[in-house]
């Protein structure tokens, strides 16, 4: 089955979890947005156009799952080429905080982390925007409400209602 599916949601919202769980299943490539846009892991970012031509070229092949949150200056690329759009969106922003807590500790104790105290701090501040303004639900309904899934946060209590939304498409 070829297809495209992109999943979006805010920081430590479960989009890699999920993406990893559909390759499994369907056998497509995933991408993480977080991957591609980092010359430096959590410290130099690319600038805009270049990530705009990661986005372009990846929204170019045949099939893919695509995961990460957005820019607006590359999201409709995703939306516009997207077969199915899975948007997660946590309840509450408790969630989102203790998830970024727990992932970040981890990362540390595994000794794979080279995220600086700086940069968590504005990892949180970010999720924060993202969940207060609740911006890229706003530019999905407008346009790609059709072909988007929202679901509340929980990757393995809505996965069987996700493979049924994709089995759709």
């Amino acid at each position: 089955m070829k297809m495209k599916i992109y999943i979006i949601g805010n920081a430590a919202s479960g989009k890699s979890t999920l993406a990893e769980k559909l390759k499994e299943k369907i056998g497509i490539r995933v991408y993480h947005l977080d991957d591609l846009f980092w010359k430096i892991k959590y410290t130099e970012q690319y600038d805009i156009s270049e990530k705009k031509n990661i986005v372009k070229k990846l929204t170019l092949t045949d099939e893919w799952i695509i995961e990460g949150s957005f820019t607006e200056e590359y999201i409709s690329l995703l939306l516009d080429n997207a077969d199915c759009i899975i948007c997660i969106v946590p309840k509450s922003f408790f969630i989102t905080l203790y998830r970024l807590g727990k992932r970040s500790l981890l990362r540390r104790l595994g000794g794979n982390s080279q995220e600086s105290i700086k940069s968590f701090a504005e990892m949180i501040q970010w999720a924060w925007h993202n969940h207060k303004n609740r911006i890229f639900q706003g530019i999905i309904r407008e346009k790609h409400q059709q072909k988007t899934l929202f679901i509340d946060g929980s990757v393995d209590r809505n996965y069987d209602k996700i493979l049924l939304f994709i089995n759709l498409y």
